[in-house]
């Protein structure tokens, strides 16, 4: 959960702010789409499909991990990048339209 918060604030920070700052724009537009995209998948629905792409498709990622107590700082960032994905994609989403609120309002 840290490893996905410490991606999501900033990350949703910076795009609350930029669109806000762009509003009614096309960026603005997409950018409401697939935070309201986001927001209304199911998070295991956006992990299989992660999965699906990242593990199955392309190879970039472990599909399944066993962690343990000897490994490296970052053999332990590497495998748990798709579950901290999954909440980054849905905690970005919900903190970048309340950043964008706060500041229209």
């Amino acid at each position: 959960m840290a490893f996905g918060l410490v991606i999501a604030v900033p990350l949703a920070i910076v795009l609350g702010v930029l669109v806000a700052l762009l509003r009614y724009t096309v960026f603005d537009r997409v950018a409401n789409v697939l935070t309201l995209t986001s927001i209304s998948s199911p998070e295991f629905f956006l992990g299989y499909i992660l999965i699906l792409y990242f593990s199955v498709q392309w190879g970039m990622f472990p599909a399944i991990s066993s962690l343990s107590q000897d490994m490296s700082l970052g053999d332990l960032l590497y495998r748990t990048f798709l579950p901290a994905l999954t909440l980054v994609l849905v905690v970005t989403a919900h903190m970048m339209r309340m950043t964008r609120a706060a500041i229209i309002s």
